[in-house]
């Protein structure tokens, strides 16, 4: 539950906005429940789901990032470099300066 941003809930409709680290991105959940009840129960799990798992040690919750190895050096990080247009081809669209 550690994507969820926002969730609530009016009359039979439940709303979950979640982060871009939920299975399906970043975006809202809009669902209509048969009954007020329902959706108002499905607000309450969720709720208590979110308020437990901040009590939980973050270790259990989310997953640690991977450390950079030690054997990493300058000559394995990746560089970058911009793309130069091959030597005697036209640029076209472009009036001299």
């Amino acid at each position: 539950f550690g994507t969820v941003r926002r969730c609530g809930t009016m009359e039979r409709i439940l709303y979950l906005e979640v982060g871009r680290l939920a299975v399906g991105g970043s975006g809202e959940y809009w669902f209509k429940a048969e009954d007020v009840n329902i959706s108002q129960n499905i607000h309450d799990t969720i709720m208590s789901a979110l308020t437990g798992s901040a009590h939980k040690d973050k270790d259990d919750v989310v997953p640690q990032s991977r450390k950079r190895s030690s054997s990493a050096n300058e000559a394995s990080k990746p560089i970058s470099f911009t793309r130069r247009r091959p030597t005697g081809s036209k640029a076209y669209g472009i009036s001299p300066v």
